[in-house]
């Protein structure tokens, strides 16, 4: 039983312990940070990849910090499905 809330525990921890060292305005700051640059580009892609005919699964790499530039690249040079050629 314990494996199973091992991540999360960790994940507690690493939280608690990020509080205790920066604070709570810069750890505020950091979490804010992390929305604005992770999540809001993903979440701008879901309507252009809608558009084209893809999945907005397509937008999870935007999540993984340096994998938005080869996903768009491989997006650019790809056949879209809603293309009628």
């Amino acid at each position: 039983m314990d494996a199973l809330f091992e991540p999360f525990q960790v994940a507690v921890v690493l939280t608690a312990g990020m509080l205790t060292i920066m604070g709570v305005p810069l750890f505020l700051t950091f979490v804010s940070g992390l929305l604005i640059f992770l999540f809001v580009p993903a979440l701008l892609c879901i309507p252009t990849l809608r558009k084209a005919g893809f999945s907005a699964w397509w937008a999870l790499p935007a999540l993984i910090p340096g994998m938005i530039l080869p996903m768009l690249w491989i997006f650019a040079f790809i056949r879209w499905p809603g293309d009628p050629d």
